[in-house]
């Protein structure tokens, strides 16, 4: 039987694991902990409930985890995960508090239907890892409230979603401001004819 530990997690994110109950790694989550670990892009396509998020967001938030900003005056966005909707934005923080804690990770989400002046009050002290919707996160790089310039490691939870929703042009800009040698994972729940063209 594959273990956590034998995929390369550290004992931070095991005990973590261990504590919310999680016993053994699904099928998503051996066959792509590795592949995220080894820093290439990845694509993965796993149906909802077959705990694609852990698989993704476990070996990025130990990525992360490598290196302090803590100390830092205003922290540098290194991650970005790229999500559909308001509800997974607010789930995938949420797994990122339970998944990452005692890492010493700061992360923000942002998403329409709230107040932008809000949102950029937020990013005063910077954040490690931003969790965001397109449109959101579009209007708050034109407003120049955040920059992607230091984007480590990109995602795009349920990336055939994102690519039905009609704004190629929006994410291609985003893609564009994200530098090239930044590691690119894209999580799917079905495989599109939509999503491989894009």
């Amino acid at each position: 039987m594959t273990t956590f530990a034998a995929l390369g997690l550290n004992k931070t994110l095991q005990a973590n694991l261990k504590r919310i109950g999680y016993k053994k790694p699904t099928y998503i989550q051996e066959h792509s902990i590795g592949a995220v670990l080894s820093g290439t892009d990845t694509y993965a396509i796993a149906p909802t409930g077959t705990g694609k998020t852990a698989a993704y967001l476990l070996p990025t938030l130990q990525e992360l985890s490598q290196h302090d900003h803590s100390e830092a005056q205003v922290r540098p966005i290194r991650g970005l995960f790229l999500v559909p909707t308001r509800e997974l934005a607010q789930q995938v923080h949420d797994s990122i508090n339970l998944y990452g804690k005692d890492l010493g990770l700061r992360t923000i989400s942002i998403f329409g239907g709230v107040r932008i002046a809000s949102q950029i009050n937020r990013f005063k002290r910077g954040s490690d890892i931003i969790v965001a919707t397109p449109k959101r996160l579009i209007d708050l790089i034109k407003s120049k409230a955040i920059t992607l310039a230091h984007i480590e490691h990109f995602v795009m939870d349920e990336a055939d979603r994102l690519v039905s929703m009609g704004i190629h042009q929006e994410l291609r800009s985003i893609l564009e401001q994200i530098p090239k040698k930044a590691q690119k994972v894209l999580f799917s729940a079905t495989d599109s004819k939509a999503l491989a063209k894009f």
